[in-house]
């Protein structure tokens, strides 16, 4: 399912911006491809995940390493995050692709919005004005660009979780002032916006579903999911992209909260 996506992304990428001019595709430059990464787990708190994490790299693991390295290993603009869960043997990667500058412009992100945002099993899932408003609401002073992130939940060894946002790239429209581009998924702007209205969309929001939200600075991850006491628990993620260091948060409904906390490795 995701690599139908991200082909069909593609192709609407390319329609999309097919009036960039020559001296504009000359200006992004062209990446190295990126090598096998060499992992060392030195952290006895997190080295059950970590040894895990390795083992799969080692063995070339297709999904871990287009993850960790991008779908294209040639693309300089892959980040992802890979964070262990102390003294257990889980780990989560957070990998996205951040558009090269050549790929914004005022509404060229549109069609690829239309088509992927708020989509569950391959479906809108919210109703038309909600979706209307998602794609007119921009700021005259930002340029945007369409695309997805993607968190994993590996444990022991094994993918048990997969989470994603679609939505809208963003950086300042003059190139003086470009800077890190910042990411909103759909739903994190549909949680945003019930925040801010009284929950005016909650009946469209799904809270099963990945709220995800990044800038400059940091990645916000928000979800919920089934616990073995027949409820629900709240479930975010916070990574300080800077130090990479990660905070998780645990809210089970009647239950007691918690959190984990400790270092990501960061690959680009």
């Amino acid at each position: 399912m995701k690599d139908r996506v991200r082909l069909a992304v593609l192709l609407l990428i390319a329609v999309s911006f097919s009036t960039i001019t020559e001296s504009q595709k000359r200006v992004i430059p062209k990446a190295k491809p990126a090598s096998i990464p060499v992992i060392k787990c030195s952290d006895p708190d997190s080295a059950l995940a970590c040894k895990s994490f390795k083992q799969l790299v080692d063995a070339r693991d297709k999904e871990v390493l287009e993850s960790v390295l991008g779908k294209d290993a040639s693309r300089r603009d892959h980040d992802s995050y890979v964070c262990f869960r102390s003294k257990t043997d889980t780990f989560m990667i957070v990998e996205f692709d951040q558009p090269s500058h050549g790929y914004y412009g005022i509404d060229s992100w549109s069609p690829v919005l239309n088509a992927f945002s708020f989509q569950v099993k391959e479906k809108p899932s919210v109703s038309r004005p909600t979706r209307q408003l998602w794609l007119d609401e921009h700021k005259d002073d930002l340029v945007y660009s369409a695309g997805g992130v993607y968190l994993y939940l590996y444990q022991n060894g094994i993918i048990a979780e997969l989470k994603s946002d679609w939505g809208k790239w963003s950086r300042p429209a003059k190139p003086a002032e470009a800077e890190s581009p910042s990411f909103e998924g759909a739903y994190s702007w549909l949680e945003t916006r019930n925040l801010k209205n009284g929950d005016k969309f909650a009946e469209e929001d799904d809270p099963k579903h990945g709220h995800i939200s990044i800038d400059p600075s940091r990645i916000y991850v928000h979800y919920s999911y089934e616990n073995g006491n027949n409820g629900l628990t709240d479930y975010t993620l916070r990574i300080q992209r800077s130090t990479r260091r990660f905070i998780e948060t645990f809210n089970p409904t009647g239950g007691q909260s918690f959190e984990d906390s400790g270092t990501c490795m960061a690959f680009k």
